[in-house]
C-alpha cells in the first residue's frame, strides 16, 4: 500500500499500489485536528438547529375526518418523527467524531512531548 506524504494537504484516503481500491483508514494531520475539530463543531450545531426547530412541530392534525387527509397527516408524523431521529444519530456521531478526533489530537501531542 503507498502512504500518503505527510504534507499532502487534507484528510487521504491511502491507495493500494495494486488496484484502484481504497482503504477506510484516513490520515489527519496533527496540526490540522484543531480547525477539523472546529468545523465539525459548526456542522453540529447546525443539526442542533435543525434538530430543534422540528421540536417546535406538535402533533400533525389532518386537515379533515376523510381517509386521505387522515393518512397524508399520519405519514407527516411519521416523516416529522424519523426526521428528528435522524438528525439526532447524526449529531451524536459527529459528536462521537470530535471526541475521537481530540483524542487522537492529544496522543499526537502525547507522543511529540515524548520525544
Amino acid at each position: 500500500m503507498t502512504a500518503p506524504r505527510w504534507d499532502d494537504p487534507g484528510p487521504v484516503v491511502p491507495r493500494s499500489a495494486h488496484s484502484l481500491s481504497y482503504s477506510p483508514a484516513l490520515r489527519v494531520d496533527p496540526e490540522k485536528v484543531e480547525g477539523l475539530v472546529g468545523r465539525l463543531e459548526g456542522v453540529i450545531d447546525q443539526v442542533w438547529t435543525a434538530e430543534n426547530s422540528l421540536r417546535v412541530i406538535g402533533a400533525v392534525e389532518a386537515p379533515g375526518a376523510d381517509p386521505v387527509s387522515c393518512n397524508a397527516a399520519t405519514q407527516a408524523a411519521n416523516m416529522l418523527e424519523g426526521s428528528r431521529a435522524f438528525l439526532s444519530s447524526w449529531r451524536d456521531q459527529l459528536l462521537k467524531a470530535v471526541d475521537a478526533l481530540r483524542s487522537q489530537g492529544e496522543s499526537y501531542k502525547a507522543a511529540d512531548r515524548a520525544v
